[in-house]
């Protein structure tokens, strides 16, 4: 059983993390086009303006259980299994600290290399998988510059 669509964690949180998101690909890509992905597809997409292909996409998740500046808080970085959709080789997942201050970056491979494991948590008790990710797979990005 997937967790299921929480409107109002959607509206709290996905407007800010695509923005945080937005602004550290623009660092990463300075010379590409970042923009909204499709309403059920992959949050962003890094366009190459020579042609308009699609470069990378990134799937962005706002925690709340990380909720200070600090490096992130656990060994494991749980991802849902149900994002394997998302994952085609050239996705990057953003998991971004409750500050829109502070995120983990982490390239789709390393996910799809990571055990799968049910994980209950306050969403969903049971029959949900999550890849557990070691965070050392994630690279660290913290700074001003990108704080919304």
């Amino acid at each position: 059983m997937f967790k299921k669509f929480d409107k109002k964690l959607y509206e709290e949180n996905d407007h800010k993390g695509k923005i945080f998101a937005s602004s550290v690909l623009k660092k990463m890509y300075p010379s590409y086009n970042i923009v909204e992905g499709d309403k059920f597809g992959v949050d962003l997409k890094v366009i190459d303006p020579k042609d308009n292909s699609i470069f990378i996409t990134a799937e962005v998740e706002v925690r709340h259980n990380w909720s200070n500046d600090e490096d992130f808080p656990f060994s494991t970085i749980n991802i849902p299994y149900r994002k394997q959709k998302f994952f085609n080789g050239k996705c990057k997942y953003f998991s971004i600290n409750k500050n829109l201050n502070r995120c983990l970056v982490i390239d789709d491979k390393d996910i799809l290399n990571s055990p799968l494991e049910e994980n209950p948590n306050k969403y969903v008790s049971s029959n949900e998988k999550f890849y557990k990710v070691p965070v050392e797979k994630g690279k660290s990005i913290l700074g001003k510059d990108y704080a919304i």
